[in-house]
């Protein structure tokens, strides 16, 4: 039945006497009618709207991937409601609430940076667009093995010792090699050799230690390696230097190493400018095509 017929079988039953009071009554309900099918409408799609949606669910075949630059987590979610999702490390906590936050993400992966040796627990929850997280969380483990040993051998020139060793096993990348020289620190080398000249004979014991770019530090390995006085090598004088002087056409680098020879008034674009250079193109047209060149 249409609010029109409603309306006039109302105003029937009412038996009034008066037209004008019968088409008051007639707009009022009219009226009414006109609002209550606006009002209902947006009723229920507030109602619909306030309704909470249900906690997502628990994320699915979450796995952990160790690369040579950090870790990769992956999961699977067919929940339509999941917004985010959220890995957090226990770090000595229990539970969730305690865990300590490590990154939210939108995508089905997240990356973080390398972590030391060693057992990390993890856990991952789903979140959905009310912010509501999945009730039971996801735990996974990840295992850092330690750094392997590296393998050193050497070879005797004189007085020169040529050590070299093998790259070590490591989940991640190895950022340097710490070189000792019995007690005495030599440096850190990013490769897998390195020269050492001695000033007397004797027998030295050389010691290499493998970090990796996480901080992490292997075993030291060691060698022996036994120095002949070598011929027509005399040692007149030793000077150390403190590095406390002036520089001239160097730096002093983080590691305390001297870089040279630098020219240190010139910036890149007066490289160019002072020789009627316009773009690095005019320094190849004449000849100049290296990057490290006299005179160029």
């Amino acid at each position: 039945m249409s609010n029109r017929v409603a309306i006039e079988n109302i105003l029937a039953g009412l038996n009034l006497t008066n037209p004008s009071l019968a088409d008051a009554l007639r707009l009022m309900l009219g009226d009414i009618g006109e609002l209550q099918g606006i009002v209902i409408p947006i009723k229920s799609q507030l109602q619909a709207a306030t309704t909470p949606t249900p906690a997502p669910e628990t994320p699915s075949a979450v796995t952990a991937q160790i690369t040579s630059t950090g870790v990769r987590f992956a999961w699977v979610s067919g929940d339509p409601n999941t917004l985010f999702y959220e890995l957090r490390e226990l770090q000595g906590a229990t539970d969730w609430d305690h865990a300590t936050f490590i990154t939210r993400t939108s995508s089905n992966e997240a990356f973080i940076d390398p972590i030391s040796v060693g057992t990390h627990n993890y856990m991952v929850k789903t979140i959905n667009r009310d912010y509501t997280y999945c009730i039971v969380p996801y735990a996974i483990d990840v295992t850092i093995p330690a750094i392997g040993p590296v393998s050193i051998s050497s070879k005797v020139i004189d007085n020169n010792v040529l050590l070299s060793w093998t790259v070590p096993t490591s989940s991640f990348t190895i950022q340097h090699h710490k070189v000792e020289k019995n007690t005495i620190f030599l440096g850190y080398n990013d490769g897998t050799f390195m020269a050492i000249f001695e000033t007397l004979s004797g027998t030295f014991t050389y010691k290499v230690t493998p970090i990796d770019i996480a901080g992490n530090v292997g075993p030291t390995s060691q060698i022996q390696v036994t120095v002949a006085q070598p011929p027509d090598f005399a040692l007149q004088d030793v000077r150390l230097d403190d590095y406390t002087g002036i520089y001239s056409n160097c730096i002093k680098d983080v590691n305390g190493r001297i870089i040279g020879v630098l020219y240190l008034g010139e910036t890149y674009q007066h490289h160019f400018t002072i020789r009627g250079w316009t773009k690095p193109q005019d320094q190849i047209d004449i000849g100049l095509t290296r990057f490290i060149q006299p005179n160029g």
